[in-house]
């Protein structure tokens, strides 16, 4: 006699489930998946709740009170909630510097959004979120040429500022790649062969060769890149370099990095790899255009 294949219990014969077990089943998985579903959907309307701070003028206790709403009966933990929170709250950060610089107003705003849905701590905004609002802030100073120190490094850097130069944003992790020229010969040899015994020829004519050269991307050091007031410092293991931002020739932004070109007789571009290229780029561009 064959056993179920559900419940391990005898089946009869010329049968592997019983049908009651396969119902059972069914119900189960379609509660999960339907589970899914609606975690998923809640999981949408939290991100759709923060984010929407951007584009709507409801007071903080709304926002609260619609999170409640959202959460009521349903299994998602607080963990997740966060989470939800954090990413609508960086994609309302975003919408706002789609359009415009972020002001002083909106920053107090989104700190009281982020206080009445609970992600303020100890008086402070999560830290990603806090990031985010730092470097909006410092944007938006740089286009009212106002220079207000807002970033505290909690160690020494080996770089000697200038009198009156400020540190404006450190990207601790960055690597340094510049181009170089790789030269090779290319060559053509023209003539005859004669034999002069077996299995030994003497070769009449002459070579042509070529010399190409390349320009090839390569990675040049590791270090931290820091932005200044005045200047933008590489330093690494092996090589230290400083870009003033009066000699500035051209600015790129890459997908991971950004390019500067500093101005000189032969001009070659340098790649920074950063976590932040296009806020790099922005204050490079608000920080030079003082010079222009």
């Amino acid at each position: 006699m064959s056993k179920c294949r559900i419940c391990g219990l005898p089946a009869g014969f010329f049968a592997n489930e019983h049908e009651a077990c396969v119902k059972q089943q069914d119900a189960y998985f379609k509660e999960q998946e339907d589970e899914k579903v609606a975690l998923a959907s809640i999981k949408s309307g939290i991100i759709e709740l923060a984010s929407s701070l951007s584009r709507s003028g409801a007071e903080p206790q709304w926002f609260k009170e619609r999170l409640q709403v959202l959460r009521a009966g349903s299994s998602i933990g607080e963990i997740e909630v966060k989470e939800c929170l954090m990413a609508g709250i960086h994609r309302a950060v975003d919408d706002i510097l789609e359009n415009h610089l972020l002001t002083n107003e909106e920053a107090g705003r989104l700190f009281e959004v982020c206080s009445a849905l609970g992600l303020v701590n100890s008086n402070s905004l999560p830290d990603s979120v806090q990031k985010r609002l730092v470097k909006a802030l410092i944007l938006s100073d740089i286009s009212k040429n106002q220079l207000i120190p807002r970033l505290t490094v909690s160690h020494d850097l080996p770089i000697v500022l200038q009198k009156d130069e400020h540190k404006i944003w450190l990207f601790l992790d960055s690597d340094m790649y510049s181009y170089v020229t790789r030269t090779r010969y290319e060559g053509t040899t023209q003539g005859v062969s004669v034999r002069v015994a077996n299995g030994l020829y003497l070769r009449f004519g002459k070579n042509q060769g070529e010399r190409l050269q390349s320009e090839e991307l390569r990675k040049i050091d590791s270090g931290f890149l820091l932005i200044t007031s005045v200047n933008t410092y590489f330093k690494g293991a092996l090589k230290t370099l400083k870009v003033p931002h009066s000699k500035l020739l051209s600015i790129s932004r890459w997908d991971d990095a950004v390019e500067l070109t500093k101005d000189g007789a032969n001009p070659k571009p340098t790649i920074f790899s950063i976590d932040d290229p296009w806020f790099a780029h922005n204050l490079l561009n608000g920080l030079a255009s003082q010079y222009r």
